[in-house]
């Protein structure tokens, strides 16, 4: 399992060599990896406490999230997606089997839906923040458009709050020695991957 190191100058390169070491995990070892990463997440008190709950579909070698939603379903959960908005933040959009997607600006699927439906960060309990790598400090490290930074920066300004948990969700090999953070890097409140759980202050 590949350890990176990242100094603040190489944010960008550190990107780059985790983007290609997740991408190299094979289609069965990708599923394994979900179906454990659901194994985790249904064991964590944050997300029985969840009735709203935000994830992402894959992309770009990312973990896949498709059993934990089906999970969410089956619970009776209501299971939300990031859509882009202007000003580099998100809004969130119903996701059920019957919701028809389509892709946004960077390739990525996201509910085509009414803006009168979407739901802002305040309205959810558990969100699944997909990453580029992490640190156990609850650092991470994101593509680089600072979307989840800005939508939760609420967080930073009132660290008391009881929800939203943010939950970063991750293959293990995107763990990093260290990440040098910026003050407006909103740091998460665990990481969950296929083999362990990094509780940073949840639960």
């Amino acid at each position: 399992m590949p350890s990176f190191f990242a100094p603040m100058g190489d944010r960008d390169d550190l990107r780059t060599r985790i983007r290609a070491a997740r991408r190299l995990m094979s289609p069965p070892d990708r599923q394994r990896a979900g179906q454990r990463l659901a194994e985790r997440i249904a064991g964590l008190d944050c997300y029985h406490r969840a009735d709203a709950i935000s994830a992402s579909l894959a992309f770009d070698g990312e973990i896949d999230l498709a059993d934990t939603i089906r999970m969410a379903w089956d619970q009776g959960k209501s299971v939300y997606l990031p859509v882009l908005q202007p000003g580099r933040t998100l809004l969130f959009a119903p996701y059920t089997p019957a919701t028809t997607l389509r892709a946004n600006g960077f390739g990525i699927l996201e509910p085509d839906v009414d803006e009168t439906s979407l739901a802002p960060p305040r309205a959810l309990a558990l969100v699944l923040v997909p990453l580029v790598a992490f640190d156990q400090q609850g650092n991470r490290l994101g593509m680089g458009g600072g979307y989840y930074d800005r939508s939760f920066a609420f967080l930073l300004r009132q660290p008391d709050l009881s929800k939203p948990v943010l939950l970063g969700a991750a293959l293990e090999l995107q763990k990093v020695d260290e990440l040098i953070t910026q003050p407006w890097d909103v740091p998460l409140h665990g990481i969950v991957t296929e083999e362990r759980t990094y509780p940073i202050r949840i639960d």
